[in-house]
């Protein structure tokens, strides 16, 4: 266990000593919640606002990109080189990628936890408190395992990469993270039911204003242990030789 930890930390280092990642993760979400809730706000009503929407939408979005970041600190040419020296090291070989699924949605979830309060105390955006925070946490870990698992069946990072982007990306916009499409018609209507994207960030809602946490709790658990399914797939999948 204290060696896995000390992967951990290793990791959680790199990740937030990175600006690009910081940006994309953290600044690029808050300029788009900013500019597009000033840009939509006429089209909200009084009860759900534009920056309650894009509120939860972006983090959201945010926590399932855990995906991209996932595969990313797995490939990624700088910090493979780091874990290739790990991997001749006595300890178990799961410890490699496992470290960079948690190490992932740590540092995603510490930067939605200061996005949603930025967008609390600027624009009075509801995020749905804790438990909402606690929902975004567990979406990241199923995100974060999705990646990985990806990544260790790809075993390319450009390939990994360009993969679960496209993915994530058609997700986030048949569930309707930039734009509702449930004025588009029926067929975009169901397109949209088909994304797991759709479906947490109604559960949000509901959380919100209904005060019913069935949807969001039923979505959290099924994506936790798909998340606890793709990490055993990684397992049998991953083998030290291929990634060297």
């Amino acid at each position: 266990m204290r060696q896995f930890i000390r992967i951990l930390r290793m990791d959680l280092v790199n990740l937030f000593s990175n600006p690009v990642w910081l940006f994309m993760n953290a600044g690029f979400p808050l300029l788009l919640f900013f500019i597009i809730g000033n840009l939509t706000r006429s089209h909200y009503g009084d009860t759900l606002s534009s920056f309650d929407y894009y509120a939860v939408t972006l983090l959201v979005y945010t926590a399932v990109n855990s995906a991209v970041m996932a595969s990313n600190t797995f490939l990624e040419n700088q910090i493979k080189s780091a874990n290739i020296r790990i991997a001749y090291a006595p300890i178990k070989p799961k410890f490699i990628f496992e470290t960079k699924i948690f190490a992932t949605q740590i540092f995603i979830w510490v930067l939605m936890v200061v996005m949603a309060l930025i967008m609390r105390f600027t624009t009075g955006a509801n995020f749905g408190g804790i438990p909402g925070l606690l929902a975004l946490g567990a979406i990241s870990f199923f995100a974060s395992c999705l990646g990985v698992m990806v990544a260790c069946f790809m075993r390319s990072e450009e390939t990994a990469n360009m993969l679960v982007s496209n993915l994530i990306a058609l997700f986030a916009i048949l569930g309707g993270t930039f734009y509702s499409l449930e004025g588009f018609g029926s067929v975009f209507v169901m397109l949209s039911n088909l994304s797991f994207v759709k479906w947490i960030q109604t559960g949000m809602f509901q959380l919100i204003y209904d005060q019913r946490s069935s949807l969001i709790v039923t979505t959290t658990v099924v994506l936790v242990l798909l998340g606890l399914v793709m990490m055993w797939i990684s397992r049998k999948v991953f083998k030290v030789e291929d990634y060297l």
